[in-house]
C-alpha cells in the first residue's frame, strides 16, 4: 500500500524423482533502504531454483538445499561488487524442498517459515535480526521489540558476504496440515497468535491466504507482502 516497487519474490517448482515429486518453495525480500533489493530477491530465487534442478538427483537432500542457497549468495554477491546499480543489494532467503514425508529447511534473514498440525501454529525459524538476538538474550521485551528503532535491521542476509552463515534443519511432515513461508511484510503486521486464529477459522487453504492478505492490506501494509501456502492435503496457494 506504499512500497512503488516489489522487492519481494517468490519460487514454486516441482521436481520428478525416481518414486517421488520433489517440490520447492521459497520467498525472499530484498534488503529495504538499499539499491536493488527486486534484483536481489529475485536472483536469489532464480539461482536457488537453478541450484536445485542441477544437484537433486545426485546428493543428498539437505546438502542440495544448502548448496543452491550458497549459489544464490554467491551470485547476487557478486552483481552487487560488479554492477553499481545494484551496489549494497541484499535479500532474506527461506526456502523449504518438500519431499513426501520430510521438509529440508533452509533460512537466512527475516522471512519465516511456520508449520500447521494439531490444532497449533509452530514456527520453525528464527530472525536473523539485531531485535530478535537482543529477544532471546533476554535484553528487551516483546512489546519493545514491536516499536525498536532498530527492528529492522537484518544481522544475516545473501549478497552482503563470501562466507554465510545459513540455518538449515530437516522437520519430519507426519501430521503437519500446512506449510506457511511468509515475508516481513505479513508478520509484522499479523502476530503468530492471529495466523494461528486465521488458519483455524477457514477450513479452505485458499480462504486462510485471501484472510492473510486482506488483513495485512487493512492494517496499511507499508512493506510488500508475501505468502506461500503449502496444504498436505493436496496443492499449494501462494500471494504476492
Amino acid at each position: 500500500m506504499v512500497r512503488t516497487k516489489n522487492q519481494d519474490a517468490l519460487v514454486r517448482e516441482s521436481f520428478a524423482l525416481p518414486g517421488a515429486v520433489v517440490h520447492l518453495c521459497a520467498v525472499a525480500d530484498g534488503m529495504g533502504g538499499h539499491l536493488a533489493g527486486d534484483v536481489a530477491s529475485r536472483t536469489a530465487v532464480e539461482e536457488l531454483s537453478l541450484g536445485v534442478a542441477e544437484a537433486i538427483l545426485g546428493l543428498p537432500p539437505r546438502e542440495v538445499l544448502s548448496l543452491a542457497v550458497t549459489r544464490a549468495n554467491s551470485k547476487v554477491l557478486h552483481m552487487a561488487q560488479s554492477d553499481p546499480s545494484c551496489s549494497g543489494m541484499g535479500t532474506t532467503l527461506t526456502a523449504a524442498l518438500l519431499f513426501p514425508d520430510v521438509a529440508y529447511i533452509c533460512h537466512v534473514g527475516d522471512s519465516r517459515a511456520y508449520a500447521y498440525q494439531g490444532g497449533g501454529l509452530t514456527r520453525l525459524t528464527n530472525d536473523h535480526s539485531y531485535v530478535e538476538e537482543l529477544l532471546r538474550k533476554g535484553e528487551l521485551t516483546l512489546d519493545d521489540a514491536e516499536n525498536h528503532p532498530k527492528r529492522n535491521i537484518l544481522t544475516r542476509a545473501l549478497g552482503v558476504n563470501d562466507y554465510l552463515l545459513v540455518d538449515c534443519q530437516e522437520y519430519a511432515l507426519d501430521g503437519v496440515e500446512m506449510l506457511l513461508l511468509c515475508t516481513d511484510g505479513l508478520t509484522k503486521l499479523v502476530s503468530d497468535c492471529e495466523l494461528q486464529g486465521i488458519i483455524e477459522a477457514q477450513p479452505d487453504p485458499a480462504e486462510v491466504l485471501r484472510a492473510l492478505l486482506a488483513l495485512a492490506l487493512e492494517r496499511g501494509a507499508p512493506d510488500n507482502v508475501t505468502v506461500l501456502l503449502i496444504s498436505r492435503g493436496g496443492g499449494d496457494s501462494c500471494g504476492d
